[in-house]
């Protein structure tokens, strides 16, 4: 035998009154039981408990027949009681009383009926608890049969409310992907699959699970632009899913453009950071906490100081992240650490331009050169052809190093740009 909760669901607001004794029956949950050739329903019935301290119990009262109950159940203090093994292809109508310690009990509340139908439920194989990491692939399959269910209908797969915002289930096979994200990291979540046949009226099974995702941490490096043969910083940030007292990973910066490059703690309150080989483009970094103090949450926790070198021509420059590992508060190590890459823009007399586009599909540019000189910006859509380039901007930059052009028209699949200084 197999129970299968939530089969349907009905409302009843009357409420009961006999002097002070009155009880508010809510709702009733159907369910379905399987046996043999034999589909029998079961009925859970739910109430809100009364307030009224005379109130010492209550009654359930069913039968086959409007207003006349052959069957009662007294069900104490409690405020929900299953009735089992309803035979399918019947009306049942249900009521509620309250009583008091003299057993003397209210008028029967109006009636609450159910048709229980003939159709066997679906039959769900239950599905075991899982543990995974972030950014780790999950794949759970499902299999559902229902007896006597004909060829020409169907099985539907849904997830109910409370899933995973990353969790896909196929609606035909029943197949759950789940590729847990950052935000997912250290959380515990109740899943329940459930499988609907598509009769008149539908009947359906659930299967309740767990799924636990890995505590992870994540490096974000910031970016940042500066001038050729100057001194600048760029800012690290850690987000933790669970507390952490060390962290440490490799910092590269690219040789021929950086120089003296330090390190210090954004939080020297809480943790102390240090660098192996001192001033190198590449070296180890690590940051621990002090005595009593952890770190958590998310948050900017290195600055990143370096000089850029004089002498070379404008470019994009990358800073790394790398080979991140993490200790919890407990000792542990962190299931999954994952570094980050940051971006500087290192300006010297030549001209850059960066294009991009957000989530929303809208674009815009960024310019890059030393503020006071002449620049023009333009774009075409197929460099194959012979067609012009057309100037998007024209003039003197005259903010610092940077100027950034929003709101550029989305209308086109592709569009190229160009700079150049005049």
């Amino acid at each position: 035998m197999m129970r299968i909760c939530d089969e349907h669901r009905g409302t009843l607001t009357s409420r009961i009154r006999s002097g002070v004794l009155w009880v508010v029956l809510l709702s009733l949950s159907f369910c379905s039981a399987a046996v043999a050739q034999t589909v029998l329903k079961n009925v859970t019935l739910k109430w809100d408990a009364n307030t009224d301290p005379s109130v010492a119990g209550y009654c359930i009262y069913y039968g086959s027949s409007s207003s006349n109950y052959s069957s009662r159940i007294d069900t104490g203090t409690n405020t929900s009681t299953v009735i089992s093994a309803l035979p399918g292809g019947a009306t049942y109508y249900f009521a509620a009383t309250a009583y008091n310690s003299a057993k003397i009990e209210s008028v029967p509340s109006n009636e609450a009926t159910f048709v229980a139908s003939t159709n066997a439920n679906p039959i769900l194989t239950p599905v075991a608890d899982y543990y995974v990491n972030v950014f780790n692939r999950l794949i759970i399959t499902n299999k559902a049969t229902e007896p006597g269910l004909s060829a020409n209908k169907h099985l539907t797969f849904t997830l109910d409310p409370g899933a995973p915002t990353a969790m896909r289930i196929n609606s035909k096979n029943g197949q759950i992907t789940y590729v847990p994200q950052p935000v997912d990291a250290g959380t515990t979540n109740v899943v329940t699959v459930r499988v609907t046949d598509d009769n008149v009226p539908p009947s359906s099974a659930a299967q309740t699970f767990t799924v636990v995702v890995g505590n992870s941490a994540h490096l974000y490096l910031g970016s940042g632009v500066v001038a050729l043969g100057k001194s600048s910083s760029i800012p690290l940030t850690l987000t933790t899913s669970s507390d952490l007292t060390n962290l440490s990973f490799v910092l590269d910066v690219p040789t021929n453009r950086v120089a003296s490059v330090t390190v210090q703690s954004l939080v020297p309150q809480t943790a102390v950071v240090s660098q192996q080989p001192p001033g190198a483009a590449h070296s180890v970094i690590t940051l621990r906490a002090v005595s009593g103090q952890v770190l958590q949450g998310s948050q900017p926790v290195i600055q990143i100081s370096f000089t850029a070198t004089a002498g070379q021509p404008s470019a994009f420059g990358t800073f790394a992240a790398s080979s991140v590992a993490a200790v919890q508060a407990n000792g542990q190590a962190t299931p999954k650490a994952f570094g980050g890459n940051g971006q500087v823009a290192f300006v010297g007399v030549q001209s850059l331009v960066q294009a991009s586009q957000n989530t929303n599909g809208q674009r815009s540019l960024m310019l890059y050169g030393p503020s006071g000189a002449n620049y023009v910006v333009e774009s075409k859509s197929n460099l194959s052809t012979s067609n012009g380039w057309a100037t998007v901007f024209s003039g003197v930059l005259t903010t610092n190093l940077v100027q950034t052009f929003p709101n550029l028209s989305a209308n086109t699949p592709a569009i190229f740009y160009r700079a150049r200084t005049f």
